[in-house]
Parts: structure tokens; sequence; C-alpha cells
């Protein structure tokens, strides 16, 4: 027990009066343990008389029939031992949640981080490393459960690793996410007089994800379609059911790993760059229409149109059958180039009454039902009354953007992905909004030309009353914000995938004239510790903003790696013109989601 502080419940066998007992305690430490306060047995395991205890003696229990003696102590820490080692087995107690999921113990004051732990459980885990401040460890027996912990939908839970908090009660990952996004803005940013609002909760918060890639590998020798389990990019793991994603793409899943299967083609090896079946994205709208592509190597599709065929008797809803080649060892699955098999490459999603063409490869929200609540969140901060200018830097195919636009009277778009203008141009005219108008070009840069006169807005745009901001997940380059409060709005919507970036990306807006007034957490991907956040910036006071500054006294941000108070670390800031999300679970255009997966690929579906 040297080292510890945990509570533990011991049954001894009585050996004679007076003299020590042996037995082994649920802290996988041998302990000698002495009834009085006579001088300890020989023994080559811990020996202490019961005086060592001091004020916390044990009470003793004995049952003459059987000769036991159990006894419940609280082992004394003793100075400078708390500190594990790499490989060591250790038992705590879980009290919190760090921002990134893992739950927190503490050895003394020395935090340790167990991944697929929930507070309140007492673990037994594995340190697998261990640093000056922490140390991190494999979760191998829950001793004593959480009253908080729930039993998983899913079979594949303990291997998948995709949706990590499936574990815990949602209500329970509701607090936890409201209270990260605190801790997050006050510790990283140095706010603290922000309003914050109760985090907006999904009703049901199951079969949300409306587009998956998964990765296709070899079980068995047989191709398999599936994800990577956590750490390892070179392995697929069998599944036959993800409870994050609708039932029909669940079923075209296993409709087109039969087909592999019975065409005999090989999956693709990562470490040998072998093979040809690679990956299987699969995007769903709320209409019902999906659509489905086969990601392969170079080389012809053989019976591509049986594909289609199986596809179509099995899944009706189904509107394209595409086929991706790439070419590269990189695992990609969005961005190559495809032809259609059959079809049309883009599906109809509806998004509380607008009506949006979203191509396979195209940034959407992945939760849909959500993305309504996350966007009308964002149109109440702004408070639109019909009259204002709207301006949105990032607005990828104008889901955003178009959302606000029925309210406001006119809206400009940015967006630097070519491919994202042209379907926000389309999507404006499909709901005949006419006074939305999307340019072309890196935000950055637009906004200098603007502000100084080389770039001539259509008439009404020229000066934005609100600007609404969702940036990559590394959050906003410096200038980006410099130039916003040179155009001086009157409200800054930031939509932010990642809080820990919103935070510094907050603090300088202040230092040029904008306090954040309040932040709503919205749960955009139950299950998992990502976090979608609405914060309203207003302009402190009327007239010309303050000068510029560029450069911005970063707060301090946590130790390295995981965080012993719960958030993460601050993440570095894009880098200037950056306009793609870098995460999850896509790669964008434009407005974007929370993080990348693994190995520059989607995630699993709860990533």
């Amino acid at each position: 027990m040297v080292g510890y502080r945990a509570t533990a419940s011991l049954t001894m066998t009585k050996v004679a009066p007076h003299t020590a007992a042996t037995a082994t305690s649920n802290t996988s430490a041998r302990i000698r343990f002495l009834t009085s306060d006579t001088g300890a047995a020989p023994g080559d395991d811990e020996t202490r008389p019961a005086s060592w205890w001091g004020g916390n003696q044990p009470g003793i229990l004995a049952n003459p029939a059987s000769g036991s003696v159990s006894l419940s102590i609280i082992a004394r820490q003793e100075p400078g031992l708390g500190k594990p080692h790499k490989g060591q087995s250790i038992e705590l107690p879980v009290t919190t949640l760090a921002f990134g999921g893992q739950g927190i113990g503490r050895m003394d004051d020395f935090v340790v981080f167990v991944a697929g732990a929930v507070p309140g459980d007492v673990v037994r885990a594995r340190v697998t490393r261990v640093k000056k401040r922490y140390a991190e460890a494999r979760l191998e027996l829950i001793l004593t459960p959480s009253a908080d912990r729930v039993d998983p939908h899913c079979r594949h839970f303990e291997s998948c690793g995709g949706c990590r908090w499936q574990s815990l009660d949602y209500r329970v990952q509701l607090r936890y996410k409201q209270q990260q996004v605190r801790d997050t803005l006050e510790r990283l940013g140095g706010l603290d007089d922000f309003d914050l609002q109760p985090i907006e909760a999904m009703d049901h918060p199951w079969r949300y994800r409306n587009k998956v890639e998964f990765s296709i590998g070899a079980v068995s020798g047989r191709p398999t379609i599936g994800f990577h389990p956590p750490g390892r990019w070179d392995t697929v793991l069998s599944m036959d059911e993800c409870h994050l994603v609708p039932e029909t793409t669940e079923g075209v899943r296993t409709t087109v790993e039969e087909w592999l299967r019975a065409r005999g083609l090989a999956p693709w090896n990562p470490r040998e760059n072998s093979g040809f079946a690679r990956h299987l994205a699969v995007r769903e709208a709320a209409t019902g229409e999906v659509l489905v592509n086969l990601v392969t190597a170079p080389g012809t599709l053989p019976d591509g149109e049986g594909l289609v065929r199986v596809l179509r008797e099995r899944h009706p809803q189904i509107v394209g059958v595409l086929h991706a080649v790439n070419e590269s060892p990189a695992e990609v699955a969005t961005g190559l180039p495809h032809t259609i098999l059959w079809g049309r490459p883009y599906l109809y999603e509806n998004l509380d009454g607008l009506r949006l063409k979203v191509s396979i490869d195209a940034f959407f929200q992945t939760n849909t039902r959500m993305a309504a609540v996350l966007y009308e969140t964002a149109a109440r901060e702004a408070a639109l009354t019909g009259n204002e200018v709207v301006w949105d830097l990032y607005s990828g195919i104008g889901s955003i953007a178009l959302y606000l636009a029925r309210r406001a009277r006119t809206l400009l778009g940015i967006e630097i992905v070519a491919a994202a203008v042209r379907d926000a141009q389309e999507n404006a005219a499909l709901n005949n909004l006419t006074s939305a108008t999307f340019l072309e070009g890196d935000a950055r840069k637009v906004l200098k030309e603007i502000l100084e006169g080389h770039r001539v807005l259509p008439e009404g745009l020229a000066r934005p009353d609100v600007v609404v901001l969702d940036p990559p997940r590394g959050g906003l380059a410096n200038k980006v914000i410099a130039r916003v409060a040179a155009a001086s709005p009157a409200k800054v919507v930031y939509v932010s995938c990642n809080p820990s970036t919103m935070a510094p990306n907050a603090s300088l807006f202040r230092e040029l004239g904008y306090r954040l007034a309040r932040v709503t957490p919205v749960d955009m991907f139950p299950h998992t510790p990502h976090i979608e956040a609405v914060g309203l910036l207003e302009r402190i006071a009327a007239g010309e903003p303050p000068e510029p500054r560029l450069l911005v006294r970063r707060p301090p941000s946590g130790p390295p790696g995981p965080d012993p108070v719960g958030v993460g670390g601050q993440e570095g800031q894009a880098d200037e013109g950056q306009s793609r999300k870098s995460g999850p679970p896509e790669q964008s255009q434009g407005n974007g989601e929370h993080e990348r997966g693994r190995h520059g690929q989607e995630p699993h579906p709860g990533s």
C-alpha cells in the first residue's frame, strides 16, 4: 500500500492471537497487518503495526467460528511516493473527466488519466506513460462502477472506441460538456464575465450521423467493412451494428461487404500498400435519399453494374452510386476523382424548411437534427429583424448563410473552395434567396481587399451589421480577427467546434473592442467528448474600433498532454488564410466540424 491513498476492505485469516495475518487487498498489494501494537512479525510483504495507521485505526470484525478477521482501512500516503512508474498496476477513484473524454483520478496530488473510466468509478489501471505532472493509464478492471455508468447500446463498444462516452449517462455527459466549455473559456481565454446558457441537448441521441466513411480491410482473409480500433491504423474491426448511424446506412455497409466477398475483391493492406477496395462512404439525408461512394485503388471496378443492381434492389432510397479512385497511399476518402456508376452525385437535404443540394464530398453538418438547433441558436444571437447586412466568412455550401438570409436584408458569403461556392449559389437559387451573394476567396485576403478598397462589393453589402464565423478547428488567424474588428460590425456570432481555440480568439476580440456576452453549448455529437458552442461577441462602444493589434499575448496553456483540471491544453491557431475545417467528421468545405479522424481519414461515427 506504500505510495497510495485508497480505501480498502480486507478479509484476513487470523494466524494466532496478537500475531500477523496476511491477505491480498483490493489495491493489489500484499500486506502483513498486525492487530495490536506489538512488534511486526517477520515477512517479505508490507508489514505495519496497527498503530501505524494513526487516526485511521482499522475497525476489526472478528468471526470466531471461521477464524477470520475483516478490517476496513484507509491506507496512509507515505511522503514522496505518490508518483507511479510505467507498467505499474494502480487502483484509484475517478473523480472527473478531462476535455477529450478521459477519466481523471489522483494519487495524492499526482494526476492520472484513465481512458474508458467515468467519474465515480474505482478502477484498476496499468500505467502506460509517466510525465512530470501527470500519468496516463489503461483501464484493466472496474472495481466499483459509478452510479452514472450505464450499459452501452453497442456490442462493439469495448473494441471500437468511436463513441467513448456511451457508458456514461447522457444527462451526465451534458453536465460535463457544459462545465468544460466554461472551464476552457475561463482558463485559456481569461474570460469570466460571459453568460453561459444551458446546453442544447438532443431528444433522442442515437442514429444521428448523416455521413459515414468506413474503412475496408481483411478479417480472417475476407473483406470487412468497418472502423479502425483505437491505435490500429492497419486493422479494421469486423462489425454488424453501430447505433450512431441510420439503419439504412448499416444495411448499405452489409450489402457492399457481401458484394466484395462474392466478387473476391482484395481489401486494402495499408502496411504493404496493396489491395483494391479501400473505403465506403455513405451519406443519408433527412429526406430519406442516400448516396453511396466506393473508393478503390486505381483499376477497373469489376461488375460495377452488379453492385448498382444489388444496392438498388435492397435499398430503393439510393439516388446515386459512385466509384472514386485514390492513387496515393494516404488514407483519404474525400475529394477524389470519381465516376457515376448510376444516378446523380448529390442528394437533397431538408434543414428546417431549407432545401440544400449536398454532394458526397461537400461539407454539411453531420447531425442534421442538431444542425437546425445550432443554426437557430446562431440566428437567435444575431437577432435579425430583416434590415441587417450579414457576412458569413466561411460559408461552405451556404447552409448557415442561407438559414440566416431568410431573416436578413442582404447576405455575403465568402468561401475558399470553388466547388462549394458553386453549390452555395445553386442552393440560393433553389430556395429563391436572391439577397444572398457568394464570393470565392480566402477570408483573410478578401477582408483585406474590402477594407483597403481594392474589392468593390455589390450595393448594400459593404458594411456588415453582423459577422458570422464558423472557422476551422484550429481557430481564426489573428489577422482575420483584426480585420473583422476593423469592419466594425455591431455583433459577431462565433460558431465554434473547438472551445479551446474559441477561447484565445475571443480574448483577442476583447482586446479589439468586442466582449463575449453569451455562450450556448450545442451537443452535436452525443456519446463523444466533442461539443459545439455558439458565442455572441458585442461591440463594446459605438464608433470606430480600436487600432487592430495583430499580435496578442496568448493566455497560459495547460501542461503538456492531458490537462489535470479537466480541459485540454491550448491548440495552435490556424495558419493565416486557412479556410477548411481540419476536424471531423469529414474533410470540409468552409464551415466544418470537429476533428480529423485517425490517419487523416474520417474517424468512427462517434468521433
